[in-house]
């Protein structure tokens, strides 16, 4: 058989045609290397004839990504061809692609598939590491970022066995092929460095790893769009669909821990310093008036900074002192200060960007000047008409409590020597003293005493007392994940807080980005599932034609990318894999949908099954619709500069049950601010404000908006039906308060317990339209029920709909321990208004009490906003009372949305800023 090579050649070439039941594809005879893969899809056909083709024998192949023409040795060999393709199209499982399919996707239903769900990084990335493990044949990926150094399971007990560089270069080695499609980004908007992605995983092992990169911006006319989905797929056997890249700031747990300073406790502070705090409240710090701290210190204990030593690092150890009398009276004579002072320096931003002095000898010390000023100043302020304690007195007090402190820590020095250089020395941050290199490497280059002088050199501050016999570890950091000790959880760049800071440096990735002593991590809240048998191979049919595509486009000629091939259907019962057939607990109906287009896809077609998805089963709803999502960009009506129709489909859904006087809740979840680096209010943060002007003009300003039209047509309290909310935490940063957001980057949606859609698509128009970014959900309908109830009337509820609603309510109410509230029937008067609305209004009244949190609906206006900035929060006036508060009122994560932040101000980008000059299909 020869095929045609094009128009402008006008050469035949000979080739050999290969038929399978969802392709075929053409192979080149002289070295048998796949030149062609043309999927089975809506627009597949076959013709033969010198009509169609030019030669009586003559035969064309069409779909949505091409068309072939070949020329048999005779007009019967066409003919046969013909048939026998045409019979290959009228097949059972082609015929699934050809459709027409539910929600005008790609994809058909599938029945009887094995799923599990999984909430937040920590189980979604342990499970894929386990799949991997597991492969035999072929590793698929494609990420919208991804981190080659980035541990998919913790703590990190095994060295970097589950790091995900070297986890792909062990199956690269035992001959499995890896091939990862990026996101290839423009440089000027984004830092994520695909290059440098690409570059570390090929070197692993540069034949059987490949990475492309997609799209060339210049030459493919692609600037705005990206390519978003999140897949991991395995021997096109199990796959891995939802909003979870295998990046930086990831992996988190219901927890959501807000430090991980490693050796260093957040406990107790450091006497009479207060420790600026970077959040996304405030992303540069705030400064605190000397007069109102004194205030508050003045009627506090006096705590005295000291230092021991560990064997492994100087841990300083606070000594509180409340009789200000004994400390005047501590005589020491000046022959023993003698030999017990030197210099130790005492600085805020200990451990991690500060500058510091490295002490001089074990055990010695002095007090600064300037840190007695402070203590005398925040901590020991006289009464009036009192003397202030003398310099040489506080050295001495000093002095007796090091003494004491370094005897009672001694045995604890020896036990934790051995543990913390086997665990901690080699795992600290760049910062620290690790270099990027292997630890091999690294050991190999040290000498014993230049490995023992390492480990000895650095200062870091524990603020709460040492337990003889351990080694110092916060409860929350040991008891949930089972830490022995206090190694990191989260290294290098994985620790982060992208509104204080984006990334930046990624090919130092053990270097830290931000200061953890003065920043907390933002915390990720995210969602993922994993699926089997026939949808896995539909996910991975998906992949494979994006990699065809971006292989035609980028490198035609080059052999060592190949071309995929899809697996066959019949085969799908000789596959059992056994990392994932214990945990898979769920018989779901399932159905792959996507967002995808010539650019994306190479398709001459938009697919937009997503917001097809979203919004049938919104309008199909009957007693809820729960949504987390990134964001929430969908105008109640049509409008040209926002054209999904999610926003659309929830009023009418709910005006239906407004008018049927029937009980209907939407709850909704969104980041409280977008996560762009910037300050709300100030020229950097004109990007959050373009942001929150498209969420905002979505649920409540503006003509367009889902309340503004609810209360239009006679619903005086929307919230009856629709609440929107957002998730915050709180902890301790060297015994400062400290609060920060919980990113909430889920693409999820659950309705009536029984249907759920996860995937990487957020709700706009960049990831719904079809047109722009590409995306991947899966449509989820559970096959097995129970008994359960809605507002009081009996319910057969979905296994995998129902128990993952749950998961998420209990992390968000604070119940993940607690089985006395029942959430089964999440639409009754009871809990919707005694539970879920009053936990989230009482956490949000406590935090912004106690924090003076932003967004917060008591600004309004920037002047407010600055206003309320200058103001004393109750962490700064009374941190006993604070801390009360959170301990006894805070219940679990889930806080209003502030509806009334800013709403007196413009947030679009104003003209001259470089911002305003980008269209607006960028924002939404």
């Amino acid at each position: 058989m020869q095929r045609c090579c094009g128009d402008c050649c006008g050469h035949w070439q000979r080739r050999w045609l290969i038929s399978k039941e969802t392709f075929v594809a053409y192979v080149r005879p002289k070295d048998g290397r796949i030149h062609c893969v043309m999927l089975v899809d809506p627009e597949f056909e076959v013709f033969s004839g010198a009509y169609v083709s030019g030669a009586s024998n003559g035969v064309v192949i069409s779909n949505l990504s091409r068309q072939l023409v070949l020329k048999c040795w005779t007009k019967r060999k066409a003919k046969e061809w013909q048939d026998h393709v045409r019979q290959l199209a009228s097949s059972e499982h082609a015929k699934a692609f050809i459709g027409p399919n539910r929600f005008t996707a790609y994809a058909p239903v599938r029945q009887g598939i094995d799923a599990e769900w999984f909430v937040d990084g920590a189980s979604y990335m342990s499970a894929i590491a386990d799949v991997l493990q597991a492969a035999h044949e072929e590793i698929l990926i494609s990420d919208w970022w991804l981190s080659p150094e980035i541990y998919m399971k913790r703590p990190i007990v095994e060295g970097e066995k589950w790091r995900l560089d070297k986890l792909l270069q062990r199956k690269a080695k035992e001959g499995v092929k890896i091939f990862i499609l990026l996101y290839k980004e423009v440089n000027l908007a984004l830092g994520i460095n695909s290059f440098y992605s690409k570059q570390k995983l090929v070197e692993q092992h540069p034949e059987n790893i490949k990475v492309l990169r997609h799209p060339d911006h210049v030459s493919a006319g692609v600037f705005l769009w990206a390519h978003h989905e999140k897949l991991v797929i395995v021997d096109q056997s199990v796959a891995f669909v939802g909003g979870i890249d295998l990046c930086y700031g990831r992996w988190d747990d219901h927890v959501h821990r807000l430090t991980d300073l490693g050796s260093i406790s957040a406990g107790h502070k450091v006497p009479g310093a207060y420790h600026k705090q970077m959040t996304s409240s405030k992303p540069y710090g705030g400064d605190v008036p000397s007069s109102i701290f004194q205030l508050a210190k003045a009627t506090h204990a006096v705590t005295i900074g000291t230092v021991v030593h560990t064997g492994l690092k100087p841990i300083a150890e606070t000594s509180s002192v409340s009789n200000l009398n004994e400390l005047n009276e501590t005589q020491v004579t000046e022959e023993e200060m003698k030999t017990t002072s030197a210099k130790v320096s005492f600085e805020e931003n200990l451990p991690n960007g500060g500058t510091r002095e490295e002490f001089e000898m074990e055990g010695q010390i002095i007090l600064p000047e300037d840190i007695e000023n402070e203590v005398l100043a925040n901590g020991v302020v006289p009464l009036k008409g009192e003397t202030p304690p003398t310099r040489r007195k506080l050295i001495r007090r000093v002095t007796r409590v090091t003494k004491e402190i370094r005897d009672a820590t001694r045995d604890l020095r020896d036990d934790s020597k051995g543990w913390v250089n086997r665990h901690l020395w080699k795992r600290d941050s760049k910062d620290d003293g690790v270099t990027s290199g292997s630890d091999e490497e690294r050991e190999d280059k040290l000498t014993d005493d230049e490995r023992k002088g390492e480990v000895k050199s650095r200062i870091k501050r524990s603020t709460a007392p040492l337990e003889h016999d351990t080694v110092r570890h916060t409860a929350s950091e040991s008891t949930v994940v089972g830490l022995q000790g206090c190694a990191k959880l989260w290294i290098g760049k994985d620790y982060t807080n992208f509104i204080v800071k984006d990334f930046a440096d990624l090919d130092s990735p053990f270097t830290d980005l931000v200061d953890r002593s003065t920043t907390p991590r933002m915390p990720w809240h995210d969602i993922g599932v994993m699926v089997q048998g026939f949808a896995a191979r539909d996910v991975a049919r998906h992949f494979i034609q994006r990699w065809n595509a971006v292989k035609d486009e980028k490198v035609p000629l080059n052999d060592s990318y190949p071309y995929l091939l899809p697996k066959s259907y019949n085969e799908m019962d000789c596959f059992h894999p056994t990392a994932v057939t214990q945990s898979s607990k769920y018989k779901v109906n399932c159905q792959v949908v996507r967002s995808l287009c010539q650019w994306s896809g190479g398709i001459r077609m938009i697919e937009e099954s997503i917001q097809q998805a979203y919004i049938e089963c919104i309008e199909n709803a009957k007693h809820y619709i729960y949504i987390e999502n990134q964001f929430f960009i969908t105008l109640a009506c049509s409008n040209t500069q926002v054209q999904n129709r999610i926003g659309d489909a929830l009023l009418q859904r709910i005006l239906r049950a407004h008018r049927d006087k029937t009980v209907f809740r939407v709850f909704v979840i969104i980041p409280l601010l977008p996560g762009f680096e910037g300050e709300v209010g100030t020229s950097r943060g004109i990007a959050i404000q373009a942001i929150l002007h498209w969420n905002y003009s979505s649920i409540c300003r503006g003509p367009d908006a889902l309340m503004v039209r609810l209360e239009k047509a006679g619903i005086e309290d929307p919230s009856q039906y629709v609440t929107f909310h957002g998730l915050r935490t709180h902890s301790e940063l060297h015994g400062d308060l400290v609060t920060e957001l919980i990113y909430v980057h889920s693409k999820l949606m659950i309705i009536d317990d029984s249907v759920v859609i996860c995937g990487s698509a957020n709700i706009n128009d960049r990831s719904l339209t079809g047109k722009r970014d590409s995306e991947v959900c899966v449509v989820i309908q559970d096959e097995t029920f129970l008994d359960s109830s809605m507002n009081g009337i009996e319910f057969k509820a979905g296994n995998f709909g129902q128990s993952l609603r749950i998961e998420l309510f209990r992390e968000h109410l604070g119940l993940t321990n607690d089985n006395s509230v029942d959430l089964s029937d999440p639409i009754s008067e009871e809990f919707y208004r005694n539970v879920w609305l009053k936990t989230a209004t009482t956490n949000t009244e406590i935090f912004d009490k106690v924090f003076h949190c932003v967004p917060t609906d008591r600004c309004t206006s920037f002047l407010q906003l600055q206003e309320y900035h200058r103001e004393h929060a109750l962490t700064v006036t009374d941190p006993d009372a604070a801390a009360i508060l959170l301990k006894e009122k805070i219940k679990g994560h889930l806080v209003m949305l502030p509806l009334q932040f800013l709403r007196d101000e413009n947030l679009l980008p104003s003209t001259g800023t470089k911002e305003a000059l980008m269209p607006t299909q960028l924002w939404t």
